[in-house]
Formats: C-alpha cells, structure tokens, sequence
C-alpha cells in the first residue's frame, strides 16, 4: 500500500539567499501555503529526497527549519484555501 504523508515544513531564516534557495527546493516539493511554510504529499522516497536535499544547506544556529510529517488525519480548512490534489485541508 502506497502512502503519502502530508508535511508541514515552516522555516526562519535571516539570510535572504539561504531562504531564497530554501523556498526554491520547496517549491518542487509543494505547496507555499503561507510566507515560510510549506504543504507537501510525500511518499517515502520523496520525503527522504526533501531530508537530504535541506541537510546540505548551511543554516546559522539562530535559524531553523521545522519539517512536520503528519499521518492519518483530517485537514479542515476555514478562510481561504489552496487547490490541491487532496481532498482534505488544515488550519493552524
């Protein structure tokens, strides 16, 4: 059985060329849901992809990237929200 999980990624980074090339390998992966974040379908293979493709960016200590992998839940969305391949949305 095929799964995908969803993962959130938000990120804080000073660094104007670090986020720029932060949010480009983001952009491949998912859905820019808000300023530094980030909605993904991932299976597998491609969420490891996505690890190792953050690990090789040199972040200073004072920033950081979250990567949240979520499984087996509803999304709910209120407001606006984004046309994706999924049939379920979030609200944090």
């Amino acid at each position: 059985m095929k799964k995908d999980y969803t993962t959130l990624i938000i990120y804080d980074i000073s660094d104007d060329k670090i986020r720029n090339k932060i949010f480009n390998i983001l952009s491949g992966y998912g859905n820019n849901i808000q300023k530094s974040s980030f909605e993904c379908f991932l299976n597998k293979k491609l969420y490891k992809k996505l690890l190792s493709d953050l690990s090789k960016i040199c972040i200073p200590e004072s920033d950081s990237i979250k990567i949240y992998r979520l499984y087996k839940f509803k999304i709910f969305n209120i407001g606006k929200s984004i046309n994706i391949d999924k049939k379920y949305y979030i609200v944090l």
